[in-house]
């Protein structure tokens, strides 16, 4: 299951699920990072992680390019595709709870304001 959203005047698609080990190899050598510290680093906004997800994004819609040779505007990509990864991520978060037999609405519906904060001697 994957996403959709607008950039640069095109819908895109993206499934972060489906990143083969050759994408994964090419990211882990542009960034340094391997896929989790990758997915941190782009929610850090780094530019060369930002840089390679749109690399992956524009392979898995049959655009292949250099990804070094990826030139564009960091915050109009971030505003394009942080919607859509929050929304996907609501959407399996749902998918995880219903699979597990929980009320996702239920769920949704408890007030995180109403939990307590750990203190010192309850964090363990």
């Amino acid at each position: 299951m994957g996403m959709e959203f607008e950039f640069e005047g095109r819908k895109w698609s993206y499934d972060p699920s489906v990143i083969d080990v050759a994408s994964a190899i090419v990211i882990k050598g542009h960034t340094g990072h391997g896929l989790r510290s990758w997915s941190v680093a782009v929610d850090d906004w780094d530019p060369a992680a930002i840089q390679a997800l749109y690399w992956v994004v524009k392979h898995q819609n049959g655009e292949r390019c250099e990804i070094a040779s990826l030139n564009f505007s960091i915050g109009d990509f971030m505003e394009a595709f942080t919607p859509a990864m929050v929304a996907w991520k609501v959407a399996e978060v749902t998918d995880k709870l219903e699979e597990l037999g929980a009320d996702p609405q239920a769920a949704a519906a408890v007030d995180a304001s109403t939990t307590p904060a750990p203190t010192p001697t309850s964090a363990g």
